[in-house]
């Protein structure tokens, strides 16, 4: 009888940890608003690969856009979606021929919102593509700015051994810095 008793309760443990792990990972895919980066061949805006993909074709570098990967943002009171472009092609580092956006500062990501038939750049940042163990790369806040929602990049400096939070907001044209804050591993 201790047997059975002591197996039902280490499985009643199991099963309450279970659950709460499962609480904890629909929270946090709450907290980042279930953002998923696709990629942009597969994404429902291919006038925006379109675009991007003349403007690469007119600078005369080759680049398959459709390769790049796109999150769209969009949040509640939010006016447009943001889409933002992760302008990897490769996703290995030893193949850095292929990615032309990246070099010793980053890589760059960009930031399109539709206006009429177009769509317009309002960020253009290099970002180490590799954030900090534990958090994302990019944190859009619930705080809107001009139609908006501000963005925070999570950037680690190996030198310093430190972990920088860095904030931009849309000022109605564009994304622009607003502050940084240093933290520790």
């Amino acid at each position: 009888m201790a047997k059975h008793s002591l197996r039902s309760y280490v499985l009643l443990i199991l099963v309450f940890l279970v659950s709460q792990l499962a609480i904890a990972c629909t929270s946090s895919a709450i907290a980042q608003g279930d953002l998923k980066w696709t990629y942009l061949s597969q994404s429902s805006i291919p006038k925006l690969q379109t675009q991007l993909q003349q403007g690469y074709q007119q600078s005369g570098v080759p680049v398959d856009v459709g390769r790049m990967r796109v999150l769209k943002i969009r949040r509640s009171g939010q006016e447009k979606a943001l889409y933002l472009i992760d302008s990897r092609v490769a996703l290995e580092p030893n193949r850095t021929h292929l990615n032309p956006r990246c070099g010793k500062a980053g890589c760059e990501f960009e930031g399109y919102i539709q206006t009429n038939d177009r769509y317009k750049r309002v960020l253009a940042v290099y970002l180490n593509p590799n954030p900090p163990q534990g958090k994302p790369l990019i944190e859009p806040t619930a705080t809107l700015q001009n139609g908006l929602p501000c963005l925070k990049f999570n950037q680690r400096d190996l030198k310093r051994n430190q972990i920088e939070v860095v904030r931009w907001c849309y000022d109605g044209q564009q994304y622009r810095f607003v502050d940084a804050e240093v933290q520790k591993p």
